[in-house]
């Protein structure tokens, strides 16, 4: 296995042991190398070509009542399935571009050039309103991947200019005119006491700018927009102690610990121990598979289930946590 040198480098890794604890579970491997690799790979071949393999890894082996699905589809009508209902990503209204060369499609080959801000916010209203009506549960904002969280409250007559400027030569939109647009994003969501997903936190792949995603560049949205529910991502990690205060703070700020215990099991179990110190466990979303593909959602689900069993016993054994376990345990998930 051509791999093989630079897997032995990882295994100490719970991105590793996550993968060998679903190979284990789902095809009876118990190691993952140039021995076992091409079996494995025969097994999972054969497993996913059933049309019900995703519904025997959701139901059957996790358990799971219902997930959201961030797959970045425009259609939400198509992406609401049995295993899943859709979130939408309205970032292309951030950052205009007339090329369809992105895998959103929102408001790509929108003509803009003679199109006044007005107008195209009003193109975004209709469009919240219609993935809304067709089965949308939630908006997603992902852009610390490529900027800061901080958005700046923008004058009108200023928005109005730079909007002009950039729509005329085709340009991306300056961060003052991405601020504009996402506080208009947030005012339409706000109007319908809507769910926003933030990525907060460590961001995929190698090179980004850890300071983008940091929680609090988010704290003054809170409290200007109440009717919402923001949904903080990952714990914010490595910012995590950060994003419980804001928790604490702020009535409609929840930690999510989507993809947190694989990051760090160790970090995601701390966590865990401490938020439930300070904050009501209904605040607290326990887990979010985060993968791509199905198979990987056991193995971190594990992960989870280990990580909140061994935090509740743990405060059980020391009577910081008796008659509310039931209640906890429920709330998260795990009966």
């Amino acid at each position: 296995m051509l791999l093989e040198p630079w897997l032995v480098q990882v295994r100490n890794t719970s991105y590793y042991r996550s993968l060998e604890i679903s190979a284990k579970r789902i095809h009876d491997t118990a190691i993952i190398s140039s021995d076992t690799i091409r079996e494995l790979n025969s097994k999972f071949i054969k497993a996913a070509s059933c049309n019900d393999y995703g519904r025997y890894i959701m139901k059957d082996i996790c358990n799971i009542e219902a997930s959201l699905n961030d797959n970045w589809e425009d259609n939400m009508l198509h992406s609401t399935t049995e295993l899943f209902a859709p979130v939408w990503q309205p970032v292309t209204y951030l950052n205009y571009t007339d090329k369809d060369d992105s895998p959103y499609s929102q408001a790509n080959n929108l003509a803009i050039k003679n199109m006044a801000l007005d107008e195209y916010c009003e193109h975004y209203r209709l469009h919240f309103l219609k993935q809304k009506s067709e089965g949308a549960k939630a908006l997603k904002i992902p852009v610390a991947y490529s900027r800061p969280l901080y958005f700046e409250d923008v004058d009108y007559v200023d928005a109005k200019v730079l909007f002009k400027e950039a729509a005329h030569s085709q340009v991306p939109f300056p961060k003052k005119l991405q601020d504009y647009m996402m506080h208009f994003i947030l005012k339409i969501a706000n109007e319908s006491s809507y769910v926003v997903k933030i990525h907060t936190g460590l961001q995929e792949g190698m090179g980004n700018n850890l300071e983008n995603s940091n929680p609090m560049l988010l704290r003054e949205l809170f409290a200007k927009y109440p009717n919402l529910t923001f949904d903080l991502f990952h714990i914010g990690y490595p910012y995590e102690r950060e994003l419980a205060v804001l928790a604490k703070y702020h009535a409609n700020v929840y930690v999510d610990f989507c993809w947190s215990h694989l990051i760090s099991p160790f970090a995601a179990k701390n966590a865990f121990y401490e938020m439930l110190d300070i904050l009501p466990y209904t605040k607290i979303f326990g887990f979010g598979g985060d993968y791509i593909f199905y198979d990987g959602v056991v193995g971190h689900l594990t992960l989870c289930k280990q990580n909140i069993c061994e935090v509740l016993a743990k405060k059980v054994s020391t009577g910081e946590c008796d008659s509310e376990l039931d209640s906890i345990r429920r709330y998260i998930g795990f009966v």
